[in-house]
């Protein structure tokens, strides 16, 4: 049946809804129906799989044929399978999951890992920090987001080493994993990035500082913004506004001054006209 070509595949899937109207609460051929969806490249008939995978829910058919497509050959199986238990979120689903997301098609893989966020399982933590190295970009960005999704921050030091990716999506994922995370426990973490050659980390290691409101975050901000290469540099003067800088210091003037950027200029004259207390 996963090898109809689309005017059989169709057919078939006319044909079985046709024989689903007269048994709606019939099991194989929700299962029948399931199959055919879960062939099918087309990612808007994710919400009919769902659908169907709750019928089966509700005649007690529970969820093992779907998990069995994780073994199934044709990877859009494999990769619609991902999507649908991420989406149901069922802690049952680890194992599965986890066997997902090393998958050899690195789409598959990114799926998996999107799907491991969604179910919470602090026992994937391992497998996520790994895949922060996968040479797919999407699976090195779904890992960073689920990992934020974990709310554990002892991934922190990770997220800061993986800060240095080269691509520009990764690095703002593994940025918002970090200040997501932050927690006066990964403080020495932030300090040692700090230290870092690679502004991306810098970066990181200042936003999260910002959000714990350390002190050592501000002159950071400070020297991130000087450095007008500095990438995303409207989060660092957002970041810089929220810790209450006096809008007269000095060093705020000078950057004010020689800011370039318009939407960094603009919120740092927007704050420095603010009426204080």
């Amino acid at each position: 049946m996963l090898l109809l070509k689309n005017g059989q595949y169709d057919q078939a899937l006319r044909d079985v809804n046709s024989r689903l109207d007269k048994k709606p609460r019939d099991r194989l051929l929700l299962e029948e129906l399931l199959i055919l969806l879960l062939a099918n490249n087309d990612l808007g008939v994710r919400r009919d799989v769902l659908e169907v995978q709750k019928r089966l829910d509700a005649v007690g058919a529970g969820r093992q044929l779907l998990m069995d497509q994780s073994k199934n050959r044709l990877p859009q199986v494999r990769l619609q399978t991902a999507y649908a238990l991420g989406a149901l979120a069922d802690p049952t689903s680890l194992g599965v999951l986890k066997t997902l997301a090393e998958d050899q098609e690195s789409a598959v893989r990114a799926e998996a890992i999107h799907a491991l966020g969604k179910v919470k399982n602090a026992r994937a933590k391992g497998l996520l920090m790994i895949h922060l190295r996968d040479g797919d970009w999407r699976v090195r960005a779904e890992s960073a987001d689920a990992l934020a999704q974990l709310h554990d921050p002892e991934a922190t030091g990770q997220l800061l080493r993986a800060a240095a990716d080269p691509d520009d999506y990764v690095r703002m994922q593994v940025r918002q994993a970090v200040i997501a995370l932050a927690a006066p426990s990964q403080v020495d973490h932030y300090l040692d990035a700090a230290k870092s050659e690679v502004p991306a980390k810098r970066i990181a290691a200042a936003l999260a500082l910002a959000k714990l409101r350390h002190p050592a975050a501000v002159p950071l901000l400070y020297d991130l913004l000087e450095d007008k290469g500095s990438e995303d540099r409207v989060p660092l003067a957002q970041s810089l506004v929220a810790m209450g800088v006096n809008p007269v210091d000095a060093q705020f003037a000078a950057i004010l001054k020689s800011e370039k950027d318009a939407k960094v200029r603009e919120l740092l004259v927007r704050y420095s006209q603010t009426p204080r207390p």
